[in-house]
């Protein structure tokens, strides 16, 4: 089988596995070719996976055009999810959205809250860098940021619309 049978039945089986609602479908985007960007979903967060490594402040802006966010891995359930994808893909690192500012150890998500991180046994070293990357053992190191990486985009789904009730008394 080809790679695309092979993440159309991963999709399903993640999707059946770990999906709570109705089927959604993410907004594709589509300026970005399919070869290029593999997109998906968990629960009510969208995610692309993009193969083209880019310095972390160019992938933070191709996610930004897409109305995402550098990946915000904000439970457990989502990393593991973003890390079984990853591995299927062969990824050996990849951007996340955490980042610090220079001299800080607190490390922000893209959209600036508070990232809450898995560091390996080699706890954050300023001097690594001041950008996120996650790799294949489902740690996250600091990087230099000026370095190209594949990288992963999310962002909430977009809302159901709810017909207005009829709500005028008789």
């Amino acid at each position: 089988m080809d790679l695309t049978v092979h993440l159309l039945c991963l999709t399903c089986l993640m999707a059946s596995v770990f999906s709570q609602t109705a089927p959604l479908k993410c907004k594709k985007n589509k300026s970005l070719p399919t070869d290029e960007v593999y997109t998906t979903r968990y629960k009510q967060i969208c995610l692309e996976f993009h193969n083209t490594p880019q310095l972390w402040s160019e992938a933070k802006e191709t996610c930004k055009k897409s109305e995402r966010f550098l990946a915000k891995l904000d439970t457990v359930d989502l990393w593991g999810f973003v890390l079984e994808i990853t591995r299927f893909l062969a990824w050996d690192v990849y951007w996340i959205g955490a980042h610090n500012e220079a001299g800080k150890l607190e490390y922000k998500w893209s959209d600036d809250t508070q990232a809450e991180l898995f560091w390996g046994k080699d706890p954050a070293n300023l001097e690594a860098g001041h950008c996120a990357v996650m790799q294949s053992s489902g740690y996250v190191k600091p990087e230099d940021c000026e370095k190209k990486h594949k990288f992963v985009c999310t962002s909430a789904m977009p809302a159901k619309k709810v017909k207005p009730q009829n709500t005028t008394a008789a």
